[in-house]
């Protein structure tokens, strides 16, 4: 089989999350032990070729139905891929925008992860050709594949925005969301009990605090949720006038004789 990446394995990275690589070429382009590339622009790279390949082993799990490739078939499935885009355009793959990429798979048969499946093995290949051009000083040629690499995980998230297992995703950190967002509440409404009942403490007992703003200086200390001391401030006017209110409808009643 020809092999198409020739820089990298890609299967020496596989499950790899962004993290720094331990080892192997990228590990020395990283880590500044290469001429040719930048350590900060190799590791903007590496963060991109993690994701591409997360990705693609993403989608071939949900084409295998939840099978997923073992490391050692990474490579393989990844230079297949390339050599049916070879195919089905009937020439060799050459630099080019992934638009045309896709336009020219747009009849591909498969299911609907097949285009996806491809544009994530052509956005790898040009990861390597990044790498080709920048040993060779083609400055123009690092650009556009640095350029196609980013266009094709582009085109790959608006592909998969349907996709089902996607929308389940979406709607999972949606309710994440909407329950950390109660708890910050129910959280919040806790300590306001809570100072309510030092409060209430406070006017029962005046020696424990020698102002308010002595008091909302503890508050603040104590309660872990509360933002601003504006919000103590309104609450003890709120409950001055509550307790004001409250002595003004008491009233004594007559007893029987």
């Amino acid at each position: 089989m020809k092999k198409h990446i020739t820089n990298f394995s890609p299967a020496e990275y596989f499950g790899c999350d962004g993290g720094d690589p331990e080892s192997g070429p990228w590990a020395d382009w990283i880590n500044g032990r290469a001429d040719f590339i930048d350590p900060a622009f190799a590791q903007f790279m590496w963060w991109h070729l993690c994701e591409a390949q997360m990705l693609y082993a993403d989608m071939e799990a949900a084409q295998r139905t939840g099978i997923r490739l073992a490391a050692e078939e990474f490579d393989a499935s990844v230079s297949q891929d390339l050599a049916l885009i070879e195919t089905h355009c009937h020439k060799p793959l050459k630099l080019t925008s992934p638009f045309s990429v896709e336009s020219a798979l747009g009849a591909i048969p498969g299911d609907d992860r097949t285009l996806p499946r491809l544009l994530l093995a052509y956005s790898i290949w040009c990861v390597d050709r990044v790498i080709d051009s920048l040993r060779c000083s083609d400055a123009k040629g690092a650009a556009a594949a640095s350029a196609y690499v980013l266009n094709a995980l582009n085109l790959i998230h608006e592909y998969r925005a349907d996709f089902p297992e996607v929308q389940a995703r979406i709607e999972s950190q949606k309710q994440s969301e909407r329950a950390r967002a109660r708890y910050a509440v129910d959280d919040k409404q806790r300590e306001k009990r809570f100072v309510k009942e030092c409060w209430q403490d406070w006017r029962k007992n005046p020696a424990l605090y020698k102002s308010k703003a002595q008091f909302t200086r503890d508050m603040l200390e104590k309660c872990e949720f509360l933002e601003s001391s504006a919000n103590i401030e309104k609450w003890c006017r709120q409950w001055e006038k509550e307790e004001t209110n409250h002595a003004g409808r008491l009233r004594i009643v007559p007893g029987r004789k």
